[in-house]
């Protein structure tokens, strides 16, 4: 075993790669605001729609950035 090798397969250290967001997605983070006023998409039947909470972060089409900040409901990252 060649010192390459080892080094090839030690571990990674500190933060874990960006995952690459998909093409037309943009990444938002709910305020105090938006919080139990943005549906995950989830619905419980007897309790409702499933809503994202305060600091939750979530990946939303381009189109609904200017809404969701708009409403200061969400804000882009």
């Amino acid at each position: 075993m060649t010192d390459e090798t080892v080094i090839a397969d030690a571990p990674r250290r500190g933060r874990p790669p960006k995952a690459e967001t998909p093409e037309g997605m943009v990444w938002m983070t709910v305020t105090k605001a938006g919080d139990g006023h943005i549906s995950t998409g989830e619905h419980v039947a007897g309790v409702g729609d499933v809503t994202f909470k305060r600091g939750d972060r979530f990946l939303a089409p381009e189109a609904s950035v200017e809404a969701l900040e708009a409403k200061h409901y969400a804000e882009a990252d």
